[in-house]
C-alpha cells in the first residue's frame, strides 16, 4: 500500500507514488506550487544542494593527469597542461609566502610555463571552447536549435558554464531550449521521452 502525502503538504493533491521521506529541508530554496518546483535562492541552492567536486586548479591539475590534460595531449605527451594562467598564479604565491611554497611552487610553475607560446596547443584549445563559435554567423554552418541539459545535482562542473553557452546562443539568435534537470549528477540528464518530443518539435517548424 503506497503511502499518501499527509493533508497540508504541498503535493498533498499529486497521485501516489509520492509519498513523504526522511529529508534535508530544502523549504530555505526551493518552492513548489503544485505542478512544479522553482529555485527560490540561488546562493543557498549551490551552498545546500549543488555540492563541488574539483580541487583548485580543477580540469588543468596540479599533476597534470585528470582527463582533460588528455584532451590536449598529443602524440609526443599525451597529457598536457593547457592554462599557463595557472603557473602565473603559484608563482604570485610563492613571492607572497617565500619559504613556505617556493619549492614546491616552483615546480608546478615550470610545468605550466612550458606550454606558454605553444600555437599548436592554443589552437587546440581554441578549437575545444565552443564560445569561440556561437557567433560565427555566415562563415558557420551552426545548427538553429538548441537542446542543453544539465543535471541540477552535477558536482563536476559549474552552474555557469552551461548556462554561459545557453545565453551566448541565445543572444547570437539561435533558439536555446535550456534546462536543469533534478536530482541528477554530472550525466545524460533529460526525462524519458522529452527530447524525442523536443525533436518533433523542431521537426514541425
Amino acid at each position: 500500500m503506497v503511502a499518501r502525502p499527509p493533508v497540508g503538504t504541498p503535493y498533498e493533491n499529486m497521485e501516489p507514488p509520492m509519498r513523504t521521506v526522511p529529508g534535508k529541508d530544502k523549504r530555505k530554496w526551493l518552492s513548489w506550487d503544485g505542478s512544479r518546483a522553482v529555485i527560490t535562492s540561488l546562493d543557498d541552492y549551490i551552498l545546500n544542494y549543488r555540492r563541488r567536486m574539483k580541487p583548485c586548479t580543477s580540469f588543468d591539475t596540479l599533476g597534470m593527469d585528470s582527463g582533460e590534460n588528455r584532451v590536449f595531449g598529443d602524440r609526443d605527451k599525451p597529457f598536457m597542461h593547457f592554462n599557463p594562467e595557472i603557473g602565473e598564479a603559484i608563482r604570485e604565491i610563492a613571492e607572497e609566502f617565500p619559504g613556505e611554497f617556493s619549492e614546491e611552487c616552483g615546480k608546478y610553475d615550470e610545468a605550466y610555463k612550458a606550454v606558454k607560446g605553444d600555437k599548436e596547443l592554443a589552437r587546440r584549445v581554441a578549437l575545444f571552447n565552443p564560445l569561440n563559435y556561437t557567433e560565427a554567423g555566415d562563415s558557420a554552418d551552426t545548427a538553429r536549435h538548441f537542446r542543453i541539459r544539465v543535471g541540477a545535482y552535477d558536482a563536476d562542473t559549474s552552474l555557469t558554464i552551461s548556462m554561459t553557452l545557453a545565453l551566448k546562443l541565445a543572444m547570437a539568435g539561435h533558439e536555446v531550449d535550456y534546462a536543469l534537470v533534478w536530482d541528477k549528477p554530472h550525466c545524460d540528464a533529460d526525462y524519458p521521452g522529452e527530447l524525442c518530443d523536443w525533436v518533433e518539435k523542431i521537426c514541425g517548424q
